[in-house]
């Protein structure tokens, strides 16, 4: 094995890691109890700060290709997140513009929980072999 081509195990972590994030957005089963009084806001922070801590812990491993993947995913967050008006603040607010559509903000919430689990499931560390990280 050349020493420019990734180990089998940092190319499965990739697959992994696309895999996760993208059955996130639309898994919701897997979030059924959500916090009922948790606003988008906060579960969206939430997510970030756990992207953050994912990235951060990824910084002194040697798997590039996951920190970039994830960061890659984090970017995406962050612009679903402003198109939308998460972080946006008083009327402007995805929480105010849906306040009268209490379906529509369990579901922003059950995807939020969702993205939050995985994140929380996956950013392990296993020092059995060296550092694997499974996101």
């Amino acid at each position: 094995m050349s020493e420019n081509s990734p180990q089998p195990h940092v190319e499965r972590e990739i697959v992994e890691i696309d895999t996760y994030l993208n059955l996130a957005c639309s898994d919701m089963s897997s979030a059924d109890s959500t916090d009922r009084s948790a606003t988008i806001r906060e579960k969206a922070k939430e997510c970030l700060d756990l992207f953050a801590e994912a990235i951060r812990l990824l910084n002194g491993a040697h798997i590039v290709d996951i920190r970039i993947r994830l960061q890659d995913e984090l970017g995406r967050f962050k612009l679903w997140a402003t198109n939308i008006g998460v972080f946006a603040e008083l009327q402007m607010s995805l929480d105010f513009r849906l306040r009268e559509f209490k379906d529509v903000q369990e579901t922003f919430l059950r995807q939020l929980a969702a993205i939050e689990s995985r994140l929380l499931q996956r950013t392990s560390f296993s020092n059995d072999s060296g550092t694997n990280f499974h996101v």
